[in-house]
């Protein structure tokens, strides 16, 4: 029997792991599930969100500055030829990336003759969609169009009434894709790992690769070893950085304990877990490269003035 390949997209934070420890849970699973979850920046995090599992699990962080047959494809293959997956769960960030994946994928002679495309998940922050539709339209356009589900997550963020807005422009822009409410990842588990019915097929798998896609999200990643000693403040400064920045989402080390930061230029979530380590914060955006360095002295300049304050 051919192994289901399932591709869960979105930006950095939209909660796409999430939804991977929500659909881990289902009892038909057993353990012939594989999970390969790709970190668009150069650290990973979001591997440990899954916890103690009997699934096989692996991280690849920098994805977003490497090809999928250097990052994607020897996990594929690997998991494939343990003979011990019926499916395997590929978590992608970025916007080119997702399609390079997929085309890398349909190209590969091993992959084709063992495995299957099933439902491609794209998942959106409710919180956020009204930012990034509006500052970052066509890489949403490109996200949502290759969907089978578009999973509009972290649905507390937004008033109820607004939910059928974030509907109604996720189908003008994709028509056929199954649009699926959630809070903290809960999608309805038989919509997303149910198969096709007779005669129809994944989307990704039927329509081309657009020459035109739109450009690419640039990542970096913020490590210091001073301590921060307001998060407040810190905060403030994270929510008002310069440039097009799409999501951060990382570890602050404060004085007392590290947290988990995730957001994006005027929402901050301090999320609810553990963490451990010094401060290293992913941020992702357009031409974001070109604004790092002043993003870092931002950052730095604030960790000093608090040192210094607190002396």
């Amino acid at each position: 029997m051919a192994v289901e390949l399932q591709i869960i997209t979105g930006l950095l934070g939209s909660g796409k792991t999430s939804v991977v420890v929500h659909l881990l849970g289902a009892p038909a699973f057993g353990d012939r599930l594989g999970v390969i979850i790709g970190e668009f920046a150069d650290e990973g995090y979001d591997a440990s969100m899954l916890g103690e599992t009997e699934h096989t699990v692996a991280q690849i962080a920098g994805t977003g500055r490497r090809e999928p047959e250097d990052t994607y494809l020897p996990e594929v293959r690997a998991l494939l030829q343990s003979g011990l997956h019926r499916r395997i769960i590929l978590e992608t960030s970025g916007v080119v990336e997702p399609w390079k994946l997929v085309s890398a994928l349909r190209n590969d002679v091993y992959v084709r003759r063992h495995a299957h495309f099933g439902k491609a998940l794209t998942v959106i922050d409710a919180g956020s969609w009204e930012r990034h539709y509006r500052l970052f339209t066509d890489q949403m356009k490109a996200l949502i169009g290759m969907a089978d589900v578009v999973v509009v997550n972290k649905t507390d963020k937004v008033h109820p009434g607004d939910l059928d807005t974030i509907r109604g422009e996720v189908n003008t822009i994709n028509p056929a894709a199954t649009v699926q409410f959630a809070y903290m990842g809960q999608v309805s588990r038989p919509v997303v790992l149910s198969g096709f019915r007779e005669g129809e097929r994944a989307r990704i798998d039927t329509i081309s690769q657009n020459d035109s896609l739109p450009a690419d999200f640039e990542s970096f990643v913020y490590r210091t070893p001073l301590l921060c000693v307001d998060r407040v403040f810190f905060g403030h400064r994270l929510l008002n950085l310069p440039g097009n920045v799409a999501r951060f989402k990382g570890v602050l080390r404060c004085w007392d304990r590290s947290y988990a930061v995730n957001g994006l230029p005027g929402q901050l979530d301090w999320d609810n877990i553990k963490v451990t380590g010094a401060t290293r914060i992913a941020l992702i955006g357009l031409n974001l490269l070109s604004n790092e360095a002043e993003i870092r002295e931002i950052l730095d300049s604030e960790l000093k003035r608090q040192l210094d304050d607190d002396r």
